[in-house]
């Protein structure tokens, strides 16, 4: 909750007395708190081992401030494993996974991605998740009648147990649900955007061979700064923040044996609000009240295949430039140097508006995955006014049929 605290009384860890850390949120089902170092690392400590200024806080390790007292733990809610969560039962701290009503893709990191909830608005029908492969958002806890989550207590321990176990393999498996990314720092190497990184030394070394802080060169011809690790579609990837880069990129797997630690400096953490909106986060609550006042009325190709379908978009300039942040019409280059063209919003296939683009070789319209966090690498080179389409017009008409169920399924898929 943004609380500042002082650590005391460990045994296992005692180094950390005497320190000074942030509360991230409380663990209802472990009775602990989640609190974050200035060095980015995090721990979950009981709040007898925590001590809360009732006065000025310390600023530093050691520094005085007014009278300190313990941290009470919130009473928990009666949850049980796999319930719905719904305005009656969330709390803060709680840990959750993808629930019944889930429409979010892979916001979460993937199928059994786990995370802990650490707001709850007002009017109790939506919860912020913070989750352990680095995405947060807001989800429906009753709002629209739907719950995106559900508890999933006691499986945070569970898969750091299984982090460990794969860490102590003689080659180490380390997989996407293992991360816990809670560093904030830019990503793109040109154009870059917020994402959150795993930090832990222990994880970093066994899935990039170096740890996070340290300065590595590769003969003397550049520099680089680790960062962390971060979830891939082919498993977790170390990410370098190269000189004369704006952001953490990636090396070519054989790079990396090649690189000499030279040094190590302290990384600076950033916060979301310092990229303006471009972000691996999208606001879920806006997202929904846009999609359910979309007015599609503008007809045009959907598909970039061979087959295209007749669909209609939504084209207001305050719609498209909400959900994807160009208007319609707007032609660009995106960075294979291909003419691309703005067409409109209209749901996806996961029933959320997405920006839809008509890009030069394509038959029809299609959508860029992750476009908030990939769109400063477009350039604006002019605009065009779009010729409209009917549902009878030529293009439509070679069109293989497929039947109702079929395209219903694959939706689903």
């Amino acid at each position: 909750d943004g609380s500042s605290v002082q650590v005391t009384g460990l045994v296992s860890a005692a180094s950390l007395n005497g320190e000074v850390a942030t509360v991230q949120s409380f663990d209802a089902s472990a009775q602990r708190y989640f609190v974050k170092f200035s060095d980015g690392s995090t721990k979950s400590i009981k709040g007898d081992n925590l001590l809360q200024s009732c006065g000025p806080c310390p600023e530093t390790s050691g520094a005085k401030g007014g009278e300190h007292s313990a941290m009470a733990s919130p009473k928990a809610p009666s949850l049980k494993s796999g319930q719905a969560i719904s305005g009656d039962n969330a709390q803060v701290g709680i840990e959750v996974e993808r629930g019944p009503s889930w429409m979010c893709g892979n916001q979460d990191g993937g199928f059994g991605g786990l995370g802990r909830i650490v707001q709850v608005s007002d009017d109790r029908a939506w919860a912020t998740v913070q989750w352990r492969a680095g995405g947060k958002n807001r989800y429906r806890i009753g709002a629209q009648g739907k719950h995106d989550l559900k508890a999933c207590l006691g499986k945070f321990e569970v898969r750091d147990k299984e982090m460990h176990e794969a860490l102590s393999a003689r080659k180490p498996q380390i997989k996407n649900r293992h991360l816990n990314c809670t560093f904030g720092y830019a990503t793109g190497a040109r154009h870059s955007h917020f994402s959150r990184f795993d930090v832990r030394d222990e994880l970093c070394k066994a899935v990039g061979g170096f740890t996070h802080g340290q300065l590595v060169s590769q003969k003397g011809k550049f520099q680089s700064v680790v960062i962390g690790v971060k979830q891939g579609d082919d498993g977790p990837r170390l990410w370098f923040h190269c000189e004369g880069c704006t952001g953490a990129g990636l090396f070519d797997s054989g790079e990396v044996p090649r690189m000499k630690v030279a040094g190590r400096q302290k990384v600076r953490e950033a916060s979301p609000e310092e990229f303006d909106g471009d972000s691996d986060e999208e606001d879920n609550e806006q997202f929904y009240q846009i999609g359910s006042s979309l007015q599609p009325n503008f007809g045009y190709p959907q598909g970039t295949g061979q087959f295209v379908r007749f669909a209609k978009f939504d084209i207001r300039e305050e719609i498209c430039m909400k959900v994807g942040g160009f208007k319609h019409g707007t032609v660009l280059v995106d960075i294979g140097d291909r003419q691309v063209v703005v067409v409109g919003v209209k749901l996806d296939d996961e029933r959320r508006p997405a920006l839809f683009m008509h890009v030069e070789e394509n038959h029809g319209a299609g959508i860029f995955q992750r476009l908030r966090s990939i769109r400063h690498t477009f350039r604006i080179v002019g605009s065009r006014v779009m010729k409209e389409c009917k549902p009878d017009d030529a293009i439509f008409l070679d069109r293989v049929p497929i039947p109702a169920e079929v395209e219903e399924l694959a939706r689903k898929l």
